[in-house]
């Protein structure tokens, strides 16, 4: 997936409705605790760091390419999530932990923009950057993050 999205997008650049259309990508992830709150999506120290070209502050994730490869509506396992949060974010998985999954298009939605910004070997790393930052440098509000809250749906565990 990473060589098909670097053909169409640079480093730095935001991933606009025309190239997520091009290139199918619908969804982005992030890894948080379960129960995931607004206080996730504050920013803390490396989040205000220029990375891979985008200059504005903002909360990492990643490409999700996990629908891709396994369906929609199949069942998410374990073993698989462990992989991808170890490929793509770097960590062990927690028992505490839980995938989410947010449509790029609900983001743009809410205010947040996502720009492509891949890490070493996180090729498909992505930061999302509120609109209010990007025109007055302005961080997202309380209600900023708890739209973020709204759009991300948890994906693994499974709510029982």
């Amino acid at each position: 997936m990473a060589k098909v999205v670097y053909t169409h997008l640079r480093p730095g650049e935001v991933i606009v409705p025309k190239i997520e259309n091009e290139l199918d990508l619908k969804n982005i992830i992030l890894v948080a605790n379960r129960n995931l709150k607004s206080s996730h999506f504050e920013m803390r120290g490396r989040d205000s760091n220029p990375l891979a070209g985008v200059t504005y502050p903002g909360r990492s994730a990643h490409l999700d390419y996990i629908t891709s490869e396994i369906g929609e509506n199949s069942l998410i396992c374990k073993d698989h999530v462990s992989e991808v949060v170890r490929h793509c974010f770097g960590k062990e998985m927690d028992r505490h932990d839980g995938m989410f999954q947010a449509k790029i298009s609900d983001l743009r939605d809410v205010g947040f923009w996502v720009f492509l910004a891949p890490t070493g070997l996180h090729l498909l790393h992505v930061r999302m950057v509120h609109e209010r930052t990007m025109m007055s440098g302005d961080l997202p509000t309380p209600h900023d993050r708890q739209n973020l809250v709204k759009v991300f749906q948890r994906v693994y565990p499974l709510k029982k």
